[in-house]
């Protein structure tokens, strides 16, 4: 049976993977702004498997590297260039699909990091040779996969400076406390330091706290409240504190968090 599959770019892919698949194809945008079409790329090529149209083989191949999150973005360089020559490849007609997946570096799994996949109509040779020269250019690039941080203070300054200047809206992004990579999500020290330096008409999302939530739905939309903010997960593996913040506000929203997705990523999910 043939089996299609489509992958983030962020899959951590490793040889069993696809041995066991017929077709894996991947997103080539971060943001992630075509799933949609990589899932249809995936589906057409199974249909044409099924019609027996093409007979699909794929290579895979893995570079030793670990490309920071931070700067996997396809708006700016290495990425840009390693998903616009899979693009390119699969506009021509030289591949049915090429993929470069730049990992989940955090991942803790011998297979983590990038890799490459490119499927061809039976031409193991040429997927081979597309393979290596998309590994051969992500390790030519190693070192704009780096990311150098800038210190918390300096950032919110910078981010302050920017919005006075372009006129905003400014995203300041706190990668390290992401659910999604590991992260509690109740640290309080950027939301601290945003007070700190008095940036006003700034948003600040989120904070997981169910404590604080059953306290400004008791005290009622409208009221005047003050919370002990987040903190409230301990963080031994890092040895270091994680303390909550004193915060006093105005009950403005009670949700249920429940939305239909109406941007480019999810469209239309609930």
């Amino acid at each position: 049976i043939p089996v299609g599959v489509t992958l983030d770019m962020h899959a951590n892919v490793y040889d069993d993977m696809v041995r066991h698949a017929t077709v894996i194809t991947g997103y080539h945008t971060y943001p992630h702004v075509d799933i949609h079409a990589a899932g249809v790329r995936a589906a057409e090529l199974i249909l044409r498997t099924l019609s027996g149209e093409i007979r699909p083989v794929m290579q895979w191949g893995q570079a030793p590297m670990l490309p920071h999150v931070m700067r996997q973005g396809t708006h700016s360089e290495p990425n840009r260039s390693l998903q616009a020559h899979c693009q390119a490849l699969e506009a021509r007609g030289e591949v049915l699909a090429a993929s470069v997946f730049v990992g989940f570096p955090h991942a803790d799994i011998s297979q983590a990091g990038l890799s490459a996949v490119v499927c061809t109509d039976a031409r193991p040779e040429t997927a081979r040779a597309h393979r290596d020269a998309l590994l051969a250019q992500a390790w030519e690039a190693r070192e704009g996969f780096v990311f150098h941080p800038t210190p918390l203070a300096e950032a919110v300054a910078r981010a302050q400076a920017c919005a006075i200047g372009l006129g905003g809206p400014v995203v300041l992004l706190d990668h390290c406390d992401n659910s999604a990579s590991g992260g509690s999500m109740d640290t309080t020290e950027v939301l601290a330091e945003v007070l700190r330096q008095g940036l006003d008409e700034a948003v600040f999302y989120a904070i997981w706290d169910p404590q604080a939530v059953q306290q400004a739905l008791a005290a009622g939309i409208g009221s005047e409240i003050t919370l002990s903010l987040g903190g409230k997960t301990a963080m031994p593996a890092l040895r270091r504190d994680n303390p909550p913040l004193s915060v006093t506000g105005r009950v403005k929203l009670a949700f249920d968090g429940r939305f239909r997705n109406r941007g480019p990523m999810y469209q239309g999910v609930q």
